[in-house]
């Protein structure tokens, strides 16, 4: 079972080449439309799954997901995976040792029996993004698009979106945050969390600059996905946050009408993605 969140038509002008992003998350999956040249987003649709983490079929959800859409257009100049799946680890380029993705990955995330493994150059930070799929899920992709290109989220976020001055970054969804933390100019952590109170998601937030000797009222907090001022989770971060604020669509971004009528901090992080995908 998945929850329709949104569903904005996608609707191209002229003749350009049409691109597609999907992004699958443990939680549901994402559809971006987009044209890249100018830079033009025509719509997109976002789904979650019902099931509790762990237990549902993600691989059915993301069937079940995909049938509504592919529908929108059959013909894709190119299709994007952008996995936001939490099993990623970015390992300096002196550390890494090819061949040992799912030895390292299942260290720290634990044992998969049943997945693909990738890695990610981030030559910016000479280091890899290693990350996994589950097996089915890829599958699945590969059948039903087999000529896309495959990388992780954190991977275009690092290399493309976000600058390194000092700043805290939060990507707020249903059940878990990523928290993105540049200090001194480096990256310092990329990490996703899981929460179920808006005092789960500050503690997540606060342990963060606890690790790294930030002072919460100092730093910038810039917030992304679907969080409000009038929510009880925005509130409980501002009491500790001061320097808060929304992110911001740049201003090279064209929307369709439909998009431009949501506040643009809802879908920049996903379309940023976008954005600098090639």
């Amino acid at each position: 079972m998945i929850k329709t969140v949104f569903n904005i038509q996608p609707e191209f002008p002229g003749n350009s080449p049409k691109n597609l992003l999907i992004s699958p998350a443990e939680e549901g999956v994402s559809f971006l439309y987009y044209q890249q040249q100018p830079f033009f987003v025509a719509g997109l649709s976002v789904y979650q799954y019902s099931s509790v983490i762990g237990q549902q079929d993600t691989a059915g959800s993301l069937a079940e997901a995909c049938k509504l859409e592919l529908n929108k257009n059959e013909s894709w100049e190119q299709v994007y995976i952008m996995s936001e799946g939490k099993p990623s680890l970015i390992i300096p380029d002196e550390f890494y040792t090819p061949g040992q993705n799912k030895n390292s990955l299942d260290l720290i995330f634990g044992e998969s029996f049943d997945a693909v493994c990738f890695n990610d150059d981030l030559p910016g930070l000479q280091a890899k993004n290693i990350w996994r799929m589950q097996q089915d899920e890829y599958d699945f992709l590969q059948n039903n698009f087999p000529g896309a290109r495959y990388s992780h989220a954190n991977t275009n976020a690092l290399a493309c979106n976000y600058k390194s001055e000092d700043a805290l970054h939060c990507i707020v969804e249903r059940n878990h945050l990523k928290i993105i933390l540049f200090s001194g100019g480096t990256l310092q952590i990329i990490q996703q969390f899981n929460y179920h109170t808006p005092v789960d998601a500050t503690y997540h937030l606060l342990n963060t600059c606890t690790q790294y000797k930030i002072d919460p009222n100092a730093i910038r907090l810039i917030l992304y996905g679907y969080i409000e001022t009038d929510s009880s989770l925005y509130q409980e971060i501002y009491k500790y946050f001061l320097q808060t604020n929304f992110a911001v669509m740049p201003n090279e971004v064209n929307l369709s009408e439909p998009i431009s009528q949501y506040p643009g901090h809802y879908f920049v992080h996903l379309i940023q993605l976008a954005s600098c995908a090639s």
